[in-house]
């Protein structure tokens, strides 16, 4: 893969395994030149597709893992879409083992969008400080998928930025 031939590894937690340490589970897994999927902000978002009040990850733990994620050069890209293409996706690529319905999906994305466009944003009783994205990619109908150019123009960003 492209991340791969640059010398980063991908990480992804699929479902978090089971007595995950919202704080000290996240720091553990940060590293050098790794590309961690959506990390810390996933438990926000998907807090509020599943209706829950509150996040087992406190606002106080949330700025923290951010924090630290920042001492290590962390570059955060958040990669939304617009709510029909985000229908048209999960109709057409929905797989078997898929973890939310696309409401719940479709409120999780509501989430990531006000993460990267706004100062702050309240999930349940809790106000969290957003973190400093440093990419926000929207997918449309007109683009409805990333593409070179968009992974190009964050790892150049990302180069400049740590240079």
């Amino acid at each position: 893969s492209y991340l791969k031939h640059e010398g980063y590894i991908y990480k992804h937690f699929s479902r978090l395994p089971e007595n995950f340490g919202y704080y000290w589970g996240y720091i553990e897994h940060i590293s050098h030149r790794c590309v961690q999927d959506r990390y810390h902000m996933s438990e926000i978002a998907y807090a509020f597709a599943r209706g829950e009040a509150e996040s087992p990850l406190t606002p106080q733990s949330y700025r923290m893992v951010d924090g630290y994620l920042r001492t290590v050069g962390a570059f955060t890209v958040v990669v939304t879409c617009e709510p029909d293409l985000l229908a048209k996706r999960f109709e057409t690529h929905r797989h078997a083992d898929e973890m939310y319905q696309l409401e719940a999906i479709q409120r999780a994305n509501e989430v990531f969008v006000e993460m990267a466009t706004s100062e702050q944003f309240c999930v349940g009783r809790y106000y969290y400080p957003s973190v400093d994205v440093d990419a926000h990619i929207h997918l449309t109908e007109e683009k409805p998928w990333l593409d070179d150019n968009d992974l190009t123009n964050v790892l150049k960003a990302y180069q400049q930025r740590t240079a």
